[in-house]
């Protein structure tokens, strides 16, 4: 005759088993946390002169079941004005994560200014507390240049 597990007994073994299992879905990605990033987010062209910029940004990765959450929020180039923070995210798997952006870019020609969508895909990684990556653009962008761009970062939360 089969021997039943009493009820105490069966919450005793299921208890470790759910605490492992939720241990696991829990752990952190890498990525999940705040970083402070600086990336190729510009050029500026005067009289025929092509010169690239640097931004910086802080990145915010939340993770939100299957996916990570990244919040960017870039500080305005010199003598431009602010962006909105844009929110991209990615599939949360092992390795580096790809993450699909939506940004608006100004354009200024000759004192004009005006706004267009842009899309990119940025490829980051994090090992410790270092941050790299690329992005490119895959839609728009007011130069027409879809080379990869660098990204690089530390955390700072």
């Amino acid at each position: 005759m089969p021997v039943r597990p009493s009820a105490p007994r069966l919450a005793a073994l299921l208890v470790p088993l759910v605490t492992v299992a939720t241990a696991l879905s829990a752990q952190a990605h890498p990525l999940v946390g705040k970083w402070a990033v600086e990336y190729e987010g510009g050029v500026q062209i005067s009289n025929g002169e092509r010169t690239t910029f640097r931004l910086k940004a802080e990145l915010v990765v939340e993770a939100e079941g299957d996916s990570l959450i990244a919040t960017m929020r870039t500080e305005p180039p010199m003598g431009m004005s602010a962006r909105p923070p844009t929110r991209m995210s990615a599939v949360r798997a092992a390795g580096p994560a790809r993450f699909l952006r939506k940004s608006i870019a100004a354009v200024n020609t000759n004192g004009d200014e005006r706004s267009m969508e842009v899309v990119s895909r940025w490829t980051l990684e994090a090992r410790g507390d270092d941050l790299t990556g690329q992005f490119e653009v895959v839609n728009g962008g007011p130069d027409g240049d879809t080379s990869p761009r660098t990204v690089k970062g530390k955390r700072v939360g």
